[in-house]
């Protein structure tokens, strides 16, 4: 998977900028055992699908070892978000990882669950919070209409709250970040949860500058909700976190094995594109966020997770980052997270 370029990119452009230790808040694994047919509907970007069949805990160990020699990283762990979840299965198997990695892990929640049904899939398991998505909402409900509450009602937030969990969240609806009910319902989580700590997925899937409203603005004044920039490959996207947020709430996040694809990331009409040689994942000449370009055209992509890597650093010399800030991005902030929902 790695080759001379990559090599060179991260000796070059990335290690010595990382610090030693590395906090990885977002990765998902999981066995092909861990599908079922059930009835729920796939609303997320086909794309991200065709990455890999599967991630087990073995190639997590390996990518780390690979990708970022040198570097000691620990992660925050949850399964694979495909409609066709088997939620026990999956659940299981990120605890069985975490605890053999020596990470932590979240539960995907199925919105239908109670509160004991909840509290078993997360505390029987060793986890340390929720991981609700979109594709896991009563398929009744249209996709454009879905909200943060019908992806974790009110009971199971009394439970996150009851129990100190960590909530790692997806949002929501076309507008992403800049949707009114959205920063609606993060801000009465917020009131209303004083126990709940949130971490905001892909700074709140704003992929490009038009994505962010005035979201940031807005939601400036929280306390107990972090950003990671996982999959965020918009230097001025993550610079304008950094500028509302400051450094203690912004998160590194991989999104592997999702970032193990060998990309260029483009802007058109605030919609990103991932500009891929051809022929390198199946079924996606049809998929609006994905475009094909030749062997010469891609001989010098690198991977998806370095472009994310690069565009922190960019965004970091940009406002001026310290060395003890981007420590703060890249370790310190989660660990900190991390530990204080194991307590």
């Amino acid at each position: 998977m790695i080759n001379q370029k990559d090599r060179q990119m991260y000796e070059n452009e990335l290690k010595e900028f990382l610090p030693d230790r590395i906090f990885d808040c977002h990765i998902h694994v999981w066995l092909k055992e861990c599908k079922t047919d059930n009835q729920l509907i796939m609303r997320s970007a086909n794309w991200a699908s065709k990455i890999s069949n599967e991630f087990t805990k073995e190639e997590l160990r390996n990518d780390l070892e690979e990708i970022l020699p040198g570097k000691t990283v620990e992660g925050l762990l949850f399964g694979f978000v495909d409609p066709d979840v088997d939620f026990a299965a999956m659940n299981s198997y990120v605890g069985q990882s975490a605890r053999d990695l020596g990470f932590s892990g979240l539960a995907i929640n199925n919105p239908m669950w109670s509160k004991e049904e909840l509290y078993e899939a997360v505390n029987t398991n060793g986890l340390i919070g929720i991981k609700p998505y979109i594709n896991f909402v009563a398929p009744h409900i249209a996709t454009k209409d879905i909200t943060i509450l019908d992806m974790i009602p009110r009971a199971q937030l009394e439970l996150a709250n009851e129990q100190d969990y960590l909530i790692m969240l997806h949002l929501p609806r076309e507008l992403r970040i800049a949707d009114e009910e959205n920063i609606r319902q993060l801000i009465m989580i917020e009131n209303e949860y004083p126990k709940i700590k949130i971490i905001v997925a892909h700074i709140g899937r704003a992929y490009s500058v038009e994505n962010l409203g005035n979201a940031l603005e807005q939601l400036k004044d929280t306390k107990r909700i972090s950003f990671d920039f996982s999959g965020n490959t918009n230097p001025e996207v993550i610079k304008q976190a950094l500028v509302n947020f400051g450094s203690k709430r912004i998160l590194y996040g991989s999104d592997l094995p999702i970032t193990h694809m060998r990309m260029h990331r483009i802007y058109e009409d605030g919609k990103y594109i991932n500009i891929v040689e051809e022929n390198q994942y199946q079924g996606i000449k049809q998929d609006p966020n994905m475009r094909e370009v030749s062997h010469e055209k891609a001989k010098d992509f690198t991977l998806f997770l370095f472009e994310s890597l690069l565009a922190f650093k960019k965004a970091a010399i940009d406002v001026g980052l310290i060395r003890s800030e981007i420590e703060d991005v890249m370790y310190t902030n989660a660990k900190r997270l991390i530990d204080h929902a194991c307590q």
